[in-house]
């Protein structure tokens, strides 16, 4: 298995985490998409996969996408998880945005995709006409062009609230939903209105998810790691005590801590760059 990473542009980098491809000869386990993992488009190069969603909030929902050679979809898990199934040989590339980032580059909101695997021509894009050349750098030289001809759309108030979605996914342990909201002179319906367009969920839920996403990206760094240094880790990210992480991991993950990590490979996963090819 090959996996690669590139990092954007400097002018992209506020919208852009990372370009992403694995690369695989034969179906393996592919890693499952968690609750809150972002925005990302989702080109497939190879033989057919399935895009398996199910429901966390409420009842079980399961939705069954076929991704098709040389076919790309937005995907955004928020209150789901999703599964890739292969069918054979692997190439999957993946454009990762930031939490703001896809809705500041093309004035989409996230709620009208939000939980769904939606082809990109349903949203009204169009990749380069060249994108089918299957070599990772050469995708990424051919979409940071397009994407930075993105950065001319302007909208209202933006950059104080892409500020305010950065603050609530990286500085959630330092500021409180309510003491961001207040920042940007919104009022408080306005704030959550403006939040689930560009995160496709309400402000709470949001750092509900950075919390928990971060907590895990620290625990998948250090899988033997003593207890001491996960019970610091759990208060640190703002939980209150080992149960309340818990009742959070069996929501977004639908099993426990040690359940999951004991089986999560951390050379393989969506919350760990690639240590190399």
């Amino acid at each position: 298995m090959l996996r690669h990473c590139t990092y954007p542009i400097p002018s992209l980098t506020p919208y852009i985490a990372q370009f992403w491809s694995i690369e695989a000869q034969c179906r393996i386990n592919m890693p499952d998409y968690l609750p809150g993992t972002g925005v990302e488009i989702l080109l497939n190069l190879a033989d057919d996969v399935e895009l398996i969603q199910t429901s966390i909030a409420g009842p079980s929902v399961t939705t069954v996408t076929l991704l098709r050679a040389e076919q790309a979809v937005c995907i955004c898990p928020r209150l789901s998880q999703l599964k890739i199934k292969p069918a054979g040989r692997i190439h999957l590339f993946s454009v990762r945005f930031r939490s703001a980032g896809f809705f500041s580059l093309f004035a989409i909101p996230l709620n009208v995709f939000s939980d769904q695997v939606i082809h990109i021509s349903e949203l009204g894009l169009v990749l380069p006409d060249t994108i089918t050349n299957s070599h990772h750098d050469a995708l990424v030289n051919q979409l940071q062009p397009w994407f930075t001809s993105r950065l001319d759309t302007k909208l209202p108030g933006q950059n104080l609230l892409k500020h305010a979605i950065d603050q609530l996914y990286y500085q959630h342990t330092q500021f409180s939903v309510q003491a961001i909201q207040q920042a940007t002179d919104l009022s408080e319906r306005a704030f959550q209105r403006s939040v689930k367009q560009l995160t496709g969920v309400s402000a709470k839920y949001f750092a509900r998810t950075a919390r928990f996403q971060a907590t895990l990206k620290l625990l998948l760094k250090q899988p033997q790691a003593p207890v001491h240094f996960c019970l610091d880790t759990l208060l640190a990210q703002g939980y209150c005590d080992q149960s309340h992480f818990i009742r959070d991991f069996r929501y977004f993950t639908g099993s426990t801590p040690t359940q999951y990590l004991r089986v999560a490979n951390p050379q393989c996963n969506f919350y760990l760059h690639p240590v190399g090819d």
